[in-house]
């Protein structure tokens, strides 16, 4: 939360007796380049700055004021330009200097995030697509993070998936079944991991759930996308649904969805997902342009690319196994073996269940 060795010198200075003048700390941004903050930015501040004063211990900090900059609610963001202070603290001695750390890390925070799902609104409002949702971006860089951007993205008046915030803003979290639901449905009922058996049931699951009106947005698994979305268009009852596209070619694969939603004369809308930010938005939205395809578009859905040069790794947390039943993703871009695995890590390499072998340090565990 704070660097250690401010309290050893706040301590120093008043053993010395030489801490007594008023001191003003000021943070901002030094560079030339444009952040934004949202309006409730002073709220968030405030609580990181009552966080490290309780964690410190030190109550009785000599705080004479904190300043933190506010839109005025006059508007959703503030722009933040060089040299303007964000926070200004004034305190005796250098008793302030205890939030240092906290500070630059949350306003960091604060800065990149906003100014990074401004830039894809920015781009969206060009093509006209207003609803915009924080389906990867939320959970990239921690849970702690995954709450700050959400927050962000309500207070631009965007919805979230990030169910820790439900409580607080019921109608601005939404998503959709996971996988891991589909894949646990399907592989009970069919009792087998057939591929053929198991988009069967896919495809009875997603139209029972539509029927039922248990749901509005269905996630296709990638291996047979068309199949699946073509068989559920046809057989549902409902007459409007969404389809949310979460891999493979968003553009083709939007365009076979409004072609079957018309031959069925059904209304029927995508949600783009997958790592969506503002350079990939620029690669795909001008060719949906040209295809007519914008109207289709019922929503975006950010990706996990945070930054322009920082790009996560590519972690998942899939179910592998049900009772005695392995289970998988059979999509061929982000397939992965079925069951429980144990790793035996000996010398050089180290041994799957299912016999493949891979290159990799020296040292051994089980997992």
């Amino acid at each position: 939360m704070f660097d250690k060795y401010h309290l050893t010198t706040i301590e120093t200075l008043r053993q010395l007796d030489a801490e007594n003048s008023n001191v003003v700390f000021e943070l901002f941004y030094r560079d030339n380049k444009t952040f934004y903050i949202t309006k409730n930015f002073p709220d968030r501040v405030q609580k990181v700055i009552e966080k490290v004063t309780d964690f410190s211990g030190m109550k009785n900090l000599r705080i004479n004021d904190i300043k933190i900059a506010n839109s005025q609610l006059r508007k959703d963001t503030l722009k933040v330009e060089k040299r303007f202070p964000l926070v200004q603290i004034s305190s005796q001695g250098l008793d302030a200097i205890i939030y240092e750390s906290a500070l630059l890390n949350h306003i960091q925070l604060e800065l990149i995030y906003t100014t990074r799902v401004l830039e894809v609104i920015n781009v969206c409002k060009r093509y006209n697509i207003t609803t915009i949702s924080d389906f990867g971006l939320r959970r990239a860089p921690g849970l702690y993070a995954a709450d700050l951007f959400s927050e962000i993205c309500i207070d631009l008046g965007l919805t979230t998936s990030n169910m820790n915030l439900y409580n607080r803003f019921p109608h601005k979290v939404v998503g959709t079944l996971p996988h891991a639901f589909v894949q646990y449905v399907t592989v009970t009922k069919a009792k087998t991991t057939n591929l053929d058996k198991l988009i069967r049931e896919e495809i009875s699951l997603w139209t029972y759930l539509l029927d039922k009106q248990l749901t509005k947005v269905i996630l296709p698994d990638a291996y047979d996308f068309k199949t699946v979305v073509k068989e559920v268009i046809q057989r549902t009852k409902a007459k409007s649904f969404i389809i949310r596209i979460d891999s493979g070619d968003l553009v083709e694969n939007t365009d076979y969805v409004v072609s079957v939603a018309k031959t069925f004369n059904k209304d029927v809308k995508v949600i783009l997902s997958g790592d969506l930010c503002k350079e990939k938005l620029l690669e795909i939205l001008p060719e949906f342009q040209q295809r007519n395809l914008l109207n289709a578009i019922y929503s975006i859905a950010i990706g996990t690319q945070v930054v322009n040069n920082v790009k996560p790794l590519s972690i998942v947390y899939k179910i592998v196994q049900i009772d005695d039943i392995p289970v998988t993703k059979f999509a061929s871009s982000k397939g992965y073996s079925p069951g429980c695995k144990k790793v035996v890590v000996s010398g050089d390499s180290y041994e799957l269940k299912n016999g493949k072998t891979n290159t990799i340090d020296t040292y051994e565990y089980d997992v």
